[in-house]
């Protein structure tokens, strides 16, 4: 399936196959870059790289006894009860709590540099087990799925009652007719 040395790839786009998605997660689990990934799918980088970053799914799981965390000041914030009463750490830094991200007024989000760049998921990180930010996988199944019901969806119009439409056109038509007309008064 590998391409020929000098030859261009081809100029139309197909949809990926199951078996191209299982590829790509084996490959990004094991820490190939997405230029080695296209020169063996015969594949754009871009629409490589599209295709990761469009079906690649959230996790917000920690590992074993810890909480998600994603601020940049986790090493240093010594802040305590920042839930009040209510607190369940007795008085342990509040950087421990699942709640902190979001009753703290100074959290600023840390965003790993490998969601940034390539390979814009966790795959393949020898630190996602330790880590205690959000987390991005891409998996195959899941990405096969999602793309299938993005096109089905996609080609079942636009969803509207007749009642909305008429709606909708009792509002853009004078706009329409209106914007028509300065511009007539413009000229």
């Amino acid at each position: 399936m590998c391409r020929e040395k000098g030859k261009k790839m081809k100029g139309h786009y197909t949809q990926l196959t199951l078996n191209e998605l299982q590829l790509i997660e084996h490959m990004l689990n094991d820490k190939k870059s997405l230029s080695q990934i296209s020169s063996i799918l015969d594949r754009d980088v871009s629409g490589l790289r599209r295709e990761i970053k469009n079906y690649r799914t959230e996790s917000k799981k920690a590992n074993q006894g810890s909480h998600l965390n994603d601020c940049v000041h986790i090493t240093t914030c010594r802040k305590r009860f920042l839930c009040g009463g209510l607190c369940t750490f007795r008085g342990r830094p509040c950087r421990s709590c699942s709640l902190c991200n979001e009753r703290c007024e100074e959290f600023k989000k840390a965003i790993c540099p490998q969601l940034i760049h390539t390979p814009y998921v966790c795959n393949g990180c020898p630190t996602r087990v330790h880590c205690k930010r959000t987390k991005y996988f891409y998996f195959a199944s899941l990405a096969h799925h999602l793309s299938l019901k993005k096109r089905s969806e996609s080609r079942m119009g636009h969803g509207y009652t007749s009642a909305q439409l008429q709606r909708l056109e009792a509002l853009i038509v004078p706009l329409i007719k209106n914007q028509s007309q300065s511009y007539r008064d413009w000229e």
